[in-house]
């Protein structure tokens, strides 16, 4: 799905059908799983050069994305591993999601990767090592 402005998705008078969607829009009702779902990919910006998927609502001051899912705020790398159907990274084993392509804000599942968390910052410290150098 492309990425689609924020603002009006569907008009008062449009009729909804029985399996929740606009007869006219398509898009899906409120308060339904369908709409968590259309309203998060909505908020991603897939046009980016460098292939990442860039969350375009709600940023975190550390530059994570994040979103109100399933009543609990969660980041939005987390959100996107589960909806493509990824299992979760085991907390209670310190394991954690690693972006791959450095940029916090990516939703790209592609750019993820499951690491110890020790890894993770062992990571995040070399790479910012590397970059004071150059």
């Amino acid at each position: 799905m492309a990425y689609v402005p924020l603002g009006r998705l569907c008009f008062p008078k449009h009729t909804w059908r029985a399996d929740g969607f606009c007869d006219v829009c398509g898009i899906p009702e409120r308060g339904s799983d369908e709409r968590y779902i259309f309203d998060f990919w909505r908020r991603v910006d897939k046009t980016d050069p460098s292939g990442c998927w860039m969350w375009r609502g709600s940023i975190l001051w550390n530059g994570y994305g994040q979103v109100s899912w399933q009543g609990r705020m969660r980041k939005t790398h987390h959100v996107a591993w589960m909806l493509a159907g990824r299992e979760c990274p085991d907390w209670s084993k310190r394991m954690t999601l690693d972006h791959i392509c450095e940029r916090r804000a990516c939703v790209c599942v592609d750019h993820l990767r499951v690491m110890t968390l020790a890894d993770n910052v062992r990571r995040g410290i070399a790479n910012k090592v590397s970059r004071k150098r150059t």
